[in-house]
């Protein structure tokens, strides 16, 4: 199980949508995977951390690009994908093969089952 949440601030509050992603993640992976996506002025620190049974990564989106788009969909999946690597004690080779099968070919941007 993915889920995913978001550290926000008032200028990308709107532009990101954790429910689509959500909804694209949530049986992807078996165990209990928890994605916080950062998308603040304020700097923060991605990192990857495993609590009990569940596993923890937060990424860091780029500001300034989160707050031209209107949508940020291909963005976020984009940076789990470079990110998901952190993840050392998972299989993160299977769950990277799962999001590049999302991904498709051309990228987030381009893929039908992205697009909302």
């Amino acid at each position: 199980m993915i889920q995913v949440t978001a550290n926000l601030d008032l200028s990308s509050w709107p532009k990101i949508d954790t429910q689509h992603m959500n909804d694209l993640l949530r049986y992807m992976w078996d165990e209990p995977l928890y994605v916080i996506f950062y998308a603040r002025k304020e700097p923060f620190k991605g990192r990857a951390w495993r609590e009990k049974e569940a596993s923890f990564l937060s990424i860091i989106l780029p500001y300034e690009e989160v707050l031209k788009n209107d949508d940020n969909l291909g963005l976020m999946l984009d940076h789990l994908y470079q990110n998901v690597d952190k993840l050392k004690w998972l299989d993160h080779q299977a769950l990277k093969r799962k999001l590049a099968a999302l991904l498709g070919d051309e990228g987030a941007a381009n893929t039908p089952a992205i697009q909302a």
